[in-house]
């Protein structure tokens, strides 16, 4: 959840930094509000369900990523995974875009990025 807030962070610290560049990609910034929403709501579903409780049984591949993600629904793992996705490719864009903006904000950048990373090891390694 720490690196969906920082993603918001960064959204508004572009916006304030630069809002003709944030109104520029705002069918960017639309789009990955409404990923990062979709994937924390899969995330709040499954805490309210209390997730994956008891032995996990394997049938198959789906089954087996299941259990690397420590019982994580796969469904969740994707949308947090195609969401972390999304913010890196937005970050090309905007590098593309706006090099001079991408450089000004390269602190945040990098910590934002460096989140991600961290997130991502931890939905990947086993427990």
């Amino acid at each position: 959840m720490e690196a969906f807030g920082k993603v918001h962070n960064f959204l508004e610290e572009l916006k304030g930094f630069a809002p003709e560049v944030h109104k520029a990609l705002n069918g960017s910034v639309e789009a990955l509000k409404d990923t990062l929403s979709k994937a924390i709501d899969s995330i709040a579903q499954e805490v309210m369900s209390g997730g994956n409780q008891g032995k996990i049984q394997t049938r198959g591949i789906l089954d087996g990523l299941a259990s690397l993600t420590s019982g994580t629904k796969i469904g969740t793992a994707l949308k947090v995974m195609e969401a972390f996705g999304k913010v890196h490719n937005f970050l090309e864009e905007l590098k593309g875009f706006a090099p001079e903006v991408h450089k000004a904000l390269n602190g945040s950048v990098e910590a934002l990025k460096d989140t991600l990373s961290k997130a991502i090891d931890s939905i990947a390694q086993p427990k």
